[in-house]
C-alpha cells in the first residue's frame, strides 16, 4: 500500500512538472510542410499573420510532431523564451483563421 501511494505521488509530481514546462509552449496546426523547412521561421510567419512582431529571440525551439505521413500535415510545437511571448500569440489566435492555421495550448490529456 505504501509503495502504491509513493508511486501515485511520483506520477502526480511528474504531471505537475510536465504541465509547468509546457506553460511556454503552443501547438500550431495547419501550417503546410515543405522539405528542408525551418520551423522557427514558420512560427515567426504565424506570428506575423496574427499581427505580431515576434523575433527569433522570442523562440526557444520548435519542431514538427510525429512522423511524416502522406496527405497529413504535422503540427508544430513551439517553445517560447517567455510566457509573455507565448501569451501574445495565444491571445491573437483568432487572427489566424483566414490562413486556416490554429494555435492551442500544449497540454497533456488527463490520465
Amino acid at each position: 500500500m505504501l509503495a502504491r501511494c509513493r508511486l501515485e505521488e511520483a506520477e502526480r509530481r511528474i504531471e505537475d512538472l510536465d504541465a509547468y514546462n509546457r506553460r511556454t509552449s503552443l501547438l500550431i496546426t495547419g501550417v503546410p510542410e515543405t522539405s528542408g523547412e525551418a520551423t522557427d521561421n514558420l512560427v515567426l510567419d504565424v506570428g506575423r499573420a496574427a499581427g505580431l512582431n515576434l523575433t527569433a529571440d522570442n523562440l526557444d525551439r520548435s519542431h514538427r510532431l510525429g512522423r511524416p505521413q502522406p496527405g497529413k500535415v504535422r503540427p508544430i510545437i513551439a517553445k517560447f523564451a517567455t510566457t509573455n511571448a507565448r501569451q501574445k500569440l495565444f491571445d491573437k489566435r483568432k487572427e489566424l483563421t483566414a490562413e486556416k492555421w490554429a494555435c492551442r495550448q500544449g497540454t497533456i490529456p488527463e490520465r
